[in-house]
């Protein structure tokens, strides 16, 4: 089971959560019958990019029942031990292992149980040991393109495989990203669709009444991958489009987000209602895994590089204003709309005091 942030035990999820690249992701694994089995090692391994800080992520605790609020906390080196990939026991390509040895006890009879787990416990048939850790994510872990998911890697699935008594139980858990497309154009007098570089976007979302807005790091050639939210306003990464007048986001959560224009390009007007894109999901019926996700709002197929993407498409139209520059025409307009104003008013006076006379 895992959840995002760790906002409390009603949200774990048990096949998979979505998340933006910002989140901390929570772990929890849930070790059942532990006062019936022999041995006990947890080996998991990790997706690409994620990493787990060493056994102070950890957090195990032993219940006596579902209903026990008052679980004992396991002690590394009392009670557990803890090893990265470099050292597993079991070449199975994990990336670390609890090893639970240190509970391990012997009866009269010579038996090897856990009859430290029965001493610790008010309630040994129910017994369970949980394990709670947090992984960190970089920017390279998978996201999914806005169409059918067919690839297991867009998954960043964590394997978790327990091995006790020669028998091996093995549970997966996946995370899912998402990524955005913005496109930004005009129609021009024949009815094509001409691409705009240089405007310029915030992304945010609203929950309840507090606004976030996204901070990116910017790559290449209108390429951003997300990074962090923020309530400041004034923190919001301007993403900005490119030569095809696209913005590619990456690292998003699914969530309904708006797309405001703070700078329209040169010779066009500024856009004052944000555009709105969903990011929406479906899941197979069968493994319970996102299927194929869409973007809702003004979203089309939009041409770029070798192919076409799905993109929320902004329209920009000329601007209407009266230019502010173009040399001494414009200035000498200026100037004599600025005498007749003045001889306006002088005349009017000159009229008033003339009557008063």
């Amino acid at each position: 089971m895992l959840q995002k942030n760790n906002t409390g035990d009603t949200d774990w999820q048990d096949v998979y959560i979505t998340a933006d690249y910002g989140d901390t992701i929570y772990y929890r694994i849930v070790i059942t019958g532990v006062d019936e089995i022999t041995d006990l090692v947890l080996h998991d391994a990790l997706p690409a990019g994620y990493s787990i800080s060493g056994a102070s992520a950890l957090t195990i605790k032993l219940y006596s029942s579902s209903s026990d609020n008052d679980a004992r906390t396991l002690t590394l080196g009392t009670d557990y031990t803890y090893s990265t990939n470099s050292s597993c026991s079991v070449a199975d390509g994990c990336d670390f292992e609890i090893d639970f040895a240190l509970l391990l006890a012997e009866d009269d009879s010579g038996d090897a149980y856990y009859d430290k787990v029965l001493s610790l416990t008010s309630n040994a048939d129910e017994a369970f040991i949980e394990i709670i850790y947090a992984v960190t994510v970089d920017t390279t872990s998978s996201y999914i393109a806005t169409n059918s998911v067919t690839d297991s890697a867009v998954a960043n699935t964590n394997t978790a495989k327990i091995v006790s008594s020669g028998t091996t139980k093995a549970d997966d858990a996946s995370v899912y990203y998402f990524e955005l497309y913005i496109y930004k154009y005009t129609t021009n007098s024949q009815g094509t669709e001409v691409p705009l570089d240089g405007a310029e976007f915030t992304l945010s979302y609203t929950e309840g009444t507090t606004t976030y807005y996204a901070v990116a790091t910017e790559g290449d050639d209108g390429e951003y991958t997300f990074s962090r939210w923020t309530t400041d306003s004034s923190e919001a990464t301007a993403l900005t489009t490119n030569d095809s007048g696209i913005i590619h986001i990456i690292g998003l959560d699914k969530e309904t987000y708006s797309i405001t224009e703070i700078k329209a390009p040169d010779g066009y007007a500024l856009i004052s209602d944000p555009e709105t894109a969903g990011i929406t999901v479906t899941t197979n019926s069968q493994s319970g895994l996102i299927e194929t996700v869409s973007v809702s709002g003004a979203t089309s197929s939009v041409a770029y590089g070798s192919g076409t993407v799905d993109a929320t498409k902004v329209e920009n139209t000329k601007s209407s204003a009266m230019p502010t520059t173009g040399g001494i025409g414009t200035t000498i307009f200026y100037v004599v709309g600025g005498v007749l104003v003045i001889g306006a008013v002088i005349l009017l006076i000159t009229k008033k005091r003339m009557k008063d006379e």
